[in-house]
């Protein structure tokens, strides 16, 4: 059988391939030039499918990446929202792309190096956790559609990532000492605030203000703000204040004490159903961050289509932007969806 496999350059989709290599399947390894200065990535993708002897093809998507991925990520941050790029670009580039240049060149499915497990025996495809919840990213893969996972293999579900390593010494694969990923791939430095300010000319400065109103100093751009965040906002104040709100209709910044981060609840759009295809009033387990742990809560789907998620006890750092991922007691993924509001 002829799988393709997504590879970065890294351990673990080296390994992906490797592992499928030695399963007996006929890989061949494809790799995305997705911005300006990711040539390291694609030589070093190179390298390893030639020590594996695997094909390999480059596929230049920076133009489509640019539109899809970094000029949404932009907006969204001057819009006062914290996105979550990773996420789109798994459903957009890496299985939306890369995925349809895989099919169109005659293969069947598409292999990473991801960690999380998808199954198929059911009457709907869906994602679980992996087995090693330090390097689960179920949470990054919530919004695949049916006809992509249908096509999707994720072999590294059930190792953990010492256990990828340990493989990648044995068979002195070249990425065995290869570093761990980034968060944002095309911002090097992870310094997203001079990135937008070297890609947006004219920054707005702004007021932050307590809840009441009150103004207490000026800030230099909404985008350097998220909620929750109590470093960095130069205020001295009789208790520590962290950002409660960002109204960017307003280009304000409100600030307040650490529990009115507090919140009961949240609404979230653009729905997707993975194992289950309604939310009828159903306990779950909420992820509402990265890197948060799951916290109890009630899903229902409201008349409009929208997500109302109710927290069984207040949960603080709910930021619009971000994804709302559910999962049930046996950690597989229900559904999910983008977070507009909290109440």
């Amino acid at each position: 059988m002829k799988i393709a496999v997504a590879m970065s350059g890294g351990v673990d989709s080296t390994v992906c391939a490797a592992l499928l290599q030695s399963e007996g399947y006929d890989v061949t390894g494809f790799t995305a030039l997705m911005y300006d200065g990711g040539d390291s990535a694609v030589e070093n993708a190179k390298r390893c499918a030639e020590y594996l002897s695997i094909p390999h093809f480059v596929l230049d998507l920076r133009e489509e990446f640019h539109k899809q991925i970094i000029m949404p990520f932009i907006q969204n941050y001057m819009n006062g929202l914290t996105p979550s790029p990773c996420i789109r670009c798994n459903r957009h580039i890496k299985f939306g792309l890369i995925l349809e240049h895989s099919l169109n060149a005659g293969f069947e499915t598409i292999a990473t190096g991801h960690y999380a497990a998808i199954h198929h025996n059911s009457p709907r495809l869906y994602l679980s956790r992996a087995d090693d919840p330090v390097r689960d990213q179920s949470y990054f893969l919530f919004d695949l559609t049916q006809d992509q996972l249908a096509h999707i293999r994720f072999p590294l579900a059930a190792y953990s990532k010492d256990e990828i390593r340990a493989i990648a010494i044995e068979r002195n694969l070249p990425a065995a000492q290869s570093k761990d990923s980034q968060e944002i791939c095309f911002i090097p430095d992870n310094d997203y605030r001079s990135f937008i300010e070297s890609q947006v000319p004219d920054i707005r400065t702004g007021q932050i203000t307590t809840s009441d109103g009150k103004v207490l100093k000026e800030h230099c751009g909404i985008h350097r703000y998220t909620i929750g965040q109590r470093r960095g906002l130069g205020i001295s104040h009789t208790e520590p204040l962290y950002v409660t709100d960002i109204i960017a209709s307003e280009n304000r910044i409100v600030t307040g004490p650490k529990q009115d981060l507090f919140k009961k609840g949240l609404i979230a759009s653009n729905v997707n159903f993975m194992k289950s295809t309604e939310f009828n009033t159903i306990p779950v387990k909420a992820k509402i961050r990265s890197t948060q742990p799951p916290v109890d809560a009630v899903a229902e789907l409201m008349a409009d289509g929208r997500l109302r998620l109710t927290f069984n006890e207040a949960t603080m750092q709910i930021s619009p932007g971000q994804a709302a991922v559910l999962y049930d007691e046996a950690g597989a993924v229900l559904g999910g969806g983008w977070i507009e509001t909290a109440f």
